[in-house]
């Protein structure tokens, strides 16, 4: 099945993405958007942080690569001492602290779509973070993205599922 965003003068497609996805792509760390429908278009489209944030996507962030990843930008600065230590607790209280939840956090390129046909394959296509941080089983589709412009400070908008349209004034 492909699924095409409508073409809208004055609007940008959107699609939201749960955090930590969401926030990964705005980082860099994650180039590619998988689902299960393809899509023939190409272009920028705005990635949207979804409202929910549930636990089990918290709980993943303090899996490696996740971890790693956060650290390393995201958390470098957390004053954990401050916080009573690098506890679990702590941990979790700080992600849902910085983790944007309906907003815009950037606009990325769809390059290329591409059918996925093993997790190993994408590992090998894409290396060992990529292929942690989408779902490359067999019959699902990559949407390939070029990085075009993180945004200064998340830009609170409502998202939906699938494709919607951002106004261009908001992000360009």
């Amino acid at each position: 099945m492909i699924i095409n965003p409508p073409v809208k003068p004055r609007f940008i497609p959107a699609t939201s993405l749960w955090n930590p996805w969401a926030m990964l792509m705005a980082l860099e760390e994650k180039r590619n958007e998988t689902r299960h429908w393809s899509t023939t278009y190409r272009g920028p489209i705005v990635i949207h942080a979804a409202q929910r944030f549930q636990p089990g996507e918290r709980l993943k962030c303090a899996e490696q690569p996740f971890k790693e990843v956060f650290l390393a930008t995201i958390l470098k600065d957390v004053d954990w001492d401050a916080l009573g230590g690098r506890t679990a607790a702590a941990y979790d209280k700080v992600i849902r602290d910085l983790m944007p939840c309906s907003a815009l956090l950037c606009i990325v390129n769809i390059v290329d779509c591409r059918e996925t046909t093993s997790k190993a394959a994408a590992r090998h296509r894409y290396g060992d973070y990529e292929e942690a941080f989408g779902d490359y089983n067999p019959g699902r589709y990559a949407f390939v993205t070029e990085m075009v412009r993180v945004f200064e400070e998340p830009i609170p908008y409502s998202g939906k599922q699938g494709w919607f349209h951002v106004p261009e004034e908001l992000v360009l």
